[in-house]
């Protein structure tokens, strides 16, 4: 499953999985059960893991390939629009979808 997460007029793939949460629980010694305690680095970092695997998923460039560039793009953004964009993105891969 894909998510976009939308910054202006770009459109960013995103894909949480397995692999991206693994590695953010190494990263940040935290379980799925503590997504509600993460800071604002944290949940950059959850959503940089999903944009280089959304990424890989479409294989397509990924033109973020370091923190930092994806940093700078979020930095962008305002602080409420970032909250709000990056809690549905996230969200959306923990719901259930209805049929």
């Amino acid at each position: 499953m894909i998510e976009y997460f939308k910054v202006n007029e770009l459109s960013i793939p995103v894909r949480l999985n397995r692999k991206a949460i693994i590695l953010f629980e190494k990263k940040y010694n935290k379980g799925l059960s503590s997504l509600q305690d993460i800071g604002t680095e944290e949940l950059s970092m959850l959503l940089f893991l999903g944009v280089c695997e959304g990424h890989k998923f479409l294989d397509i460039q990924n033109e973020y390939a370091k923190f930092e560039d994806f940093e700078t793009m979020l930095d962008e953004m305002d602080i409420s629009e970032f909250y709000e964009v990056a809690g549905k993105v996230i969200g959306s891969f923990f719901s259930k979808k209805k049929k």
